[in-house]
C-alpha cells in the first residue's frame, strides 16, 4: 500500500506541476498575445495616420486643380464667345454690304434700263 500512496503522491506532485507549467505557459501566451495585439495597434494607427495625411495632401492637390482648370475653362470660354461675337458683328457687317451693293445695283441697272 505504501508503493500505491507513494505512487499517488508522485503522479499528483507530478499533476501540480504539469498544472503549474500549464498555468505559466497559458500566463506567457496571453501576454505574447496582449503584446502582438498591441503592436497591431500601433501599426493600425499609425497606418490611419499616414492614410488621413495622404488623402488630405490628395484633397488639397484636386481642389487646386480643379480650380485651376475652373479659370482655365471660364478664359477659353469667353475667349470663345468674344470670338462668336466678333464673327457673327462681322457677318452682319458683310451681309449689310452684300445688300447695299445688291440694291445699289438694281437702282442702277432700272436706271440704265429707264434711260433706254
Amino acid at each position: 500500500m505504501d508503493r500505491k500512496n507513494a505512487a499517488t503522491v508522485t503522479l499528483e506532485r507530478d499533476l501540480a506541476e504539469a498544472e503549474e507549467q500549464f498555468s505559466t505557459a497559458l500566463q506567457a501566451h496571453c501576454i505574447n498575445t496582449d503584446t502582438l495585439i498591441d503592436l497591431q495597434l500601433g501599426r493600425l494607427a499609425t497606418l490611419q495616420n499616414q492614410f488621413g495625411s495622404e488623402l488630405g495632401l490628395l484633397e488639397a492637390e484636386f481642389h487646386n486643380e480643379r480650380a485651376k482648370l475652373q479659370m482655365q475653362n471660364a478664359l477659353e470660354k469667353a475667349e470663345i464667345l468674344g470670338v462668336v461675337a466678333r464673327m457673327e458683328q462681322e457677318f452682319q457687317e458683310t451681309e449689310a454690304d452684300a445688300k447695299h451693293e445688291y440694291s445699289s445695283q438694281k437702282d442702277d441697272i432700272k436706271n440704265k434700263v429707264m434711260i433706254w
